[in-house]
């Protein structure tokens, strides 16, 4: 890693960072790349559910869509583009009022390929779910 100015650093390896020798930054610590795929789990978001990502591995919107009869359990996963080598943990914030008026219990559940997203309760059917999730690993 070469410092060129002043918070820019290049590294020709491009596979991690050292930062002042306090830890290394692997290949998901990124704010760019290929988004992580999003696919609704139909037991627990309901049949015709959809869900989508706008962001990366490490940092993004998740949102859900919920279909007719949604049950409580998994809810969503979401897939990274490139595995992390261990489980990561995963922060999940409200975006919209859907999402903060659950009166459910909201759990993520994270391994190195992704995470799955899970309510203790059902959701309410045709109704759209949206979190922000941060992902340190």
């Amino acid at each position: 890693m070469h410092a060129h100015r002043a918070g820019h650093y290049e590294n020709p390896d491009e596979t991690s960072a050292r930062l002042g020798g306090a830890g290394v930054l692997g290949p998901n610590a990124t704010s760019t790349g290929a988004a992580p795929g999003a696919t609704p789990v139909i037991a627990g978001a309901g049949t015709g559910a959809s869900a989508s990502i706008t962001g990366t591995d490490n940092a993004g919107l998740a949102n859900l869509t919920t279909g007719t009869g949604p049950a409580p359990g998994q809810v969503a996963r979401v897939a990274f583009a490139t595995p992390y080598a261990v489980p990561p943990n995963v922060v999940l914030m409200p975006q919209n009022n859907n999402a903060a008026g659950v009166s459910n219990l909201i759990s993520v559940q994270a391994d190195a390929n992704g995470f799955f997203i899970s309510s203790s309760g059902p959701l309410t059917a045709a109704t759209m779910y949206s979190w922000y999730y941060i992902v340190l690993g």
